[in-house]
């Protein structure tokens, strides 16, 4: 399992004590200084090579008769000594067999024109090579596109599709549990394993957390019966290839919530169907006096932050209807769907991409079509009388296949970090472009160049075996005959894609300069993302705010992995929901509203225009433990 974060202290208010944000500490003023340096020996290489360059198209003198006719008695009175490689071409010395006129092969070696030309030569290459950024043929690119359409019937060649799915909801709502049953559903985990957290579960007083054990690896999080970090699993249907991100539920964890959402496809919201429960998550939230939503169930705010950090596919599990009284009850869930729709849809998800499927983790009822099941349990002879719809599974193969931007510049969000000898590997999520196992790389912000020499995709494999698999493998013969791998196509041999999740072994580079929130791309200037700390961006208010946010409000900014304090100094326009004119420099802004605003960072980060890379364009504004706004970046500016 990778972890995204470590637990810590959630009083953001601490990190505003004392801070002045006109002042940059040592640290950035010796960034900013080692940066000139390089600047200036950058400057000095690039006039050098001009200035040879200029030397070598300097133009021939047109030669009389009688010099061509001197220069060819001069070459027959010369021995060809040998030659040298300089550059990528031969150079031939020529030994005069005039004792007054020998030239050694040391002087030659020495001469300057030689070395300035092999200097040439080398600048050159490099310079070509670093100008011209990796890139997938046309024909590749077409190639990829049509075999990553919709799979039409079972003979037709498709290339496996890869989805990210978030696990969203309320506390206590069985996420976890749920997950565990997929993960046993479809075989990636072995039932001995389940008895064997059955055991250790009773041990402690936990025997229903069983199922949730195979998501909740670590020993904080079996003890409370809380999920704190995110986990990753990985599931295998008929038509996806699923990375599963299970999100804590908890309101105190809200930031990990945001790194899980922030690298999802789709999502799978898990509603609590037992009386009360359902009501205690899905409760409007009031205003608190943090100027934000601190009371009510966390329903509502995971389905506002999922929807706005790029989740446009939705499917809701309600959960524990076998637990609601009178269980699997028809109406119950009717209640629910028509309460839940109606705030989907207010909050910009699209109905028919939505569905609603009646389950039980724990028993495991309608999680999968297991016919056996059906004449042994009571719950499916109670569910099939009234419900003629999918299961989950097969819900989560009725998913439509997410658009990748193969052909932009590589962006790898980096999620996890550890170190093996002289190797650092990074697991992640390629978010965009490609990447291939030998490809020189930068890491961002630290600009530190690595070799990425070994790439894996994350893909579901046995019990038994590692989450992640060799680019190109095909994974213990779970692939049909009609499916296509990568390595079936030349120019994509150990290579991974945008929307897999990877890991990535890099050398060349200390694992201290690695952390969660690195973005890792291609090391050419020309496709490198920006390191900035000041932007402008389109905001949406969250719909309860006590406390207006004003000119200098602080705030404490969420972006995939990573949080920093900010400040938004300007506040540009603003317009409520509906409205067509915007008002130009308000004074404030109130809870409901769409506003352009500009923001500075306490720390230079990787920003993106939304419209050049999303995952680097998509943000969340939280204070005194609230979210308060999200956002996209529509302009990045020079500070």
């Amino acid at each position: 399992m990778s972890r995204h974060r470590n637990i810590r202290n959630l009083e953001e208010d601490d990190y505003y004590d004392d801070y002045d944000y006109d002042d940059e500490d040592d640290y950035y003023l010796e960034q900013q200084r080692e940066k000139e340096r390089k600047a200036k020996i950058e400057a000095e290489r690039k006039a050098k090579v001009n200035q040879a360059k200029q030397l070598q198209q300097k133009p021939k003198q047109v030669k009389t008769p009688q010099q061509q006719s001197t220069n060819q008695q001069k070459k027959a009175s010369t021995t060809k000594l040998g030659m040298v490689t300089g550059g990528n071409k031969g150079i031939s010395i020529a030994v005069p067999t005039d004792s007054t006129k020998k030239t050694s092969l040391g002087q030659s070696l020495n001469n300057p024109s030689y070395a300035q030309t092999k200097a040439i030569n080398n600048s050159n290459n490099n310079n070509s090579n670093s100008n011209s950024p990796p890139e997938l043929p046309a024909h590749v690119l077409a190639k990829l596109r049509s075999l990553s359409a919709t799979p039409s019937d079972s003979t037709a060649q498709t290339l496996r599709s890869h989805l990210s799915l978030v696990i969203l909801g309320h506390v206590d709502a069985g996420k976890s549990t749920l997950t565990g049953r997929l993960l046993l559903s479809l075989n990636h985990v072995s039932s001995r394993l389940l008895q064997k957290y059955q055991r250790e579960s009773a041990t402690i007083g936990k025997t229903s957390f069983a199922l949730a054990w195979f998501t909740d690896e670590d020993d904080a999080e079996r003890e409370r019966g809380v999920t704190v970090d995110v986990g990753t699993k990985f599931i295998r249907t008929e038509k996806f290839d699923f990375t599963v991100l299970d999100a804590p539920g908890h309101r105190d964890f809200v930031p990990n919530m945001i790194s899980g959402a922030a690298g999802a496809d789709c999502g799978l919201l898990v509603v609590a169907a037992t009386t009360g429960e359902f009501e205690a998550g899905f409760a409007a939230a009031n205003c608190g006096e943090a100027g934000a939503a601190s009371v009510g169930g966390q329903t509502r705010e995971h389905v506002i932050l999922s929807r706005g950090l790029g989740v446009s596919q939705l499917i809701v599990a309600v959960n524990k209807l076998d637990a609601a009284e009178p269980p699997w009850e028809e109406g119950r869930f009717e209640h629910i769907k028509s309460q839940v729709l109606a705030f989907l849809l207010e909050n910009g998800f699209k109905e028919k991409r939505i569905q609603f499927v009646p389950v039980s983790g724990l028993t495991g009822v309608n999680v999968s079509n297991e016919k056996r099941k059906e004449t042994e349990e009571e719950g499916w002879k109670l569910l099939r009388k009234w419900y003629k719809g999918p299961t989950l599974i097969e819900a989560l193969n009725a998913f439509v296949p997410a658009k990748r931007e193969f052909e932009k510049p590589l962006r790898l969000i980096v999620t996890d970090v550890s170190s093996e000898g002289k190797m650092v590997t990074v697991r992640g999520r390629i978010v965009q472009g490609f990447l291939r196992a030998g490809d020189g790389v930068t890491v961002l912000p630290v600009g530190d160049d690595a070799c990425a020499i070994r790439v894996e995709r994350g893909k579901a494999t046995k019990e038994s075996d590692s989450p992640y698999s060799s680019v190109g493998s095909r994974g213990n013969g779970q692939s049909t005959s009609a499916e296509m791998d990568l390595n079936d196509i030349a120019e994509l041999r150990n290579c991974a894609l945008a929307g897999d999740t990877v890991e990535c072994g890099l050398s060349g580079i200390d694992a201290a300069r690695v952390s969660p929130g690195c973005v890792i791309c291609h090391p050419q200037q020309l496709v490198r993302p920006r390191i900035e700390r000041k932007f402008e961006a389109r905001v949406m208010v969250m719909e309860y705010l006590a406390v207006p946010i004003i000119r200098g409000s602080q705030v404490l900014f969420h972006m995939h992995s990573i949080d920093v304090p900010a400040v938004l100094n300007r506040l540009m326009t603003s317009k409520k929901r509906g409205e067509a004119n915007a008002r130009s420099n308000p004074r404030v802004l109130t809870g409901g509203v769409e506003a352009t605003v500009e923001i500075t960072l306490s720390e230079r980060l990787v920003l993106e225009e939304y419209s050049e890379c999303k995952s680097l364009g998509r943000f969340v504004l939280r204070r005194g433990g609230d979210t308060i706004a999200i956002g996209l970046i529509e302009k990045v500016l020079d500070t």
